[in-house]
């Protein structure tokens, strides 16, 4: 029998909690079902972790622990569902960031083994630090709406939602969830307006009230089977509404783009540096500036554009030519913001 490391609590008890939902447990047994897992743990380090995950839900994070009162030091806690979502990474306690690695449904037992690769993980966990995506800050969300977004989506159930627009416009509208998409720093909702069937991507941090109401719907055209195949299928993560139009892009890039050899724009990406000889604005002056040409094909989006747009001088589209045209555009419309006669 081994003394567990804290990591290793906090694993164990996720992992009996989600092998029973709906059941009540009280410290003991729990320790009991550690025990069974081949681990010793004390009482005092047990109702540590226990109090330390509750913290977390008290703090509006849908664990889906609730704590009972029993009798006079004795305290329990209930795993409402199994299907509950966990954590999303956060870079505010090492607790967060773990159980953000957990993913949707996924039982711990398949993505960690509790052996001597986890041990000490815990203490490096003081080693991480986890940045900004970008220059924005991550924009709060509301642990109320969180709360009722999930519960609805686990009980197929409708919302009554409170929304601003990106036009900064307040709305009201019923919506049934599908599901919620987590990019970059920010989470959304995924599903479809009432009386509508087409999917409609909705900015969580922009939900201000969220009802679940009793009205109950059999998806139609929605995510019948798997909802992160449905959400591939479809370009969700391109914030689109259907399955989005595929280009075969060509791009030039000057002395910029290296990270795509490793971070690919597709499975069929192809990236040829181009010798002196070839390039269009040869630097002899500069040993290490190059220039590259590559081809992919990808989703038709407005994310494209602001990807390519994103480099600046630094890209050349030369293919297709729609795409071309459609980025002269609006770098055109962009000078024009920029010219003495604005000042």
């Amino acid at each position: 029998m081994q003394k567990p490391k804290p990591l290793h609590t906090v694993l164990c008890l996720l992992e009996i909690l989600l092998k029973k939902p709906g059941k009540t447990f009280s410290i003991q047994q729990f320790k009991q079902a550690m025990y069974e897992l081949s681990f010793e743990v004390s009482d005092r380090l047990l109702q540590r972790t226990l109090n330390e995950l509750y913290a977390f839900q008290e703090l509006g994070y849908p664990i889906g622990l609730t704590r009972l009162k029993g009798s006079p030091g004795n305290q329990f806690l209930h795993y409402l569902d199994s299907n509950s979502p966990l954590l999303k990474a956060s870079s505010q306690t090492s607790l967060k960031m773990l159980l953000g690695l957990l993913s949707h449904g996924t039982p711990l037992s398949q993505r960690f083994e509790l052996d001597e690769r986890f041990a000490g993980l815990d203490k490096f966990l003081e080693h991480i630090y986890v940045a900004p995506e970008s220059v924005l800050l991550p924009a709060p969300e509301d642990a109320a709406v969180v709360e009722t977004v999930y519960a609805a989506i686990q009980q197929k159930r409708y919302l009554a939602l409170h929304y601003q627009n990106a036009r900064l416009q307040q709305t009201e509208f019923d919506f049934y969830p599908w599901g919620v998409m987590f990019k970059g720093q920010n989470s959304y909702l995924i599903g479809n307006k009432s009386g509508t069937t087409h999917a409609v991507t909705l900015a969580m941090y922009r939900i201000s009230r969220a009802t679940m109401l009793e009205r109950q719907e059999t998806l139609t055209d929605g995510p019948n089977s798997s909802f992160r195949a449905f959400c591939e299928t479809r370009g969700i993560a391109w914030f689109l509404q259907d399955q989005p139009e595929m280009l075969k892009i060509s791009l030039h890039f000057f002395n910029s783009g290296g990270h795509l050899a490793q971070m690919k724009l597709a499975a069929d990406q192809q990236l040829t540096r181009l010798p002196a000889s070839e390039q269009k604005f040869p630097r002899p002056a500069e040993p290490d500036y190059f220039e590259m040409l590559v081809t992919a094909t990808v989703p038709d989006s407005r994310k494209l554009d602001e990807w390519i747009l994103s480099f600046g001088a630094e890209v050349e589209v030369l293919a297709p030519a729609t795409l071309r045209q459609r980025i002269y555009h609006k770098l055109q419309q962009t000078t024009q913001l920029y010219q003495p006669a604005n000042y």
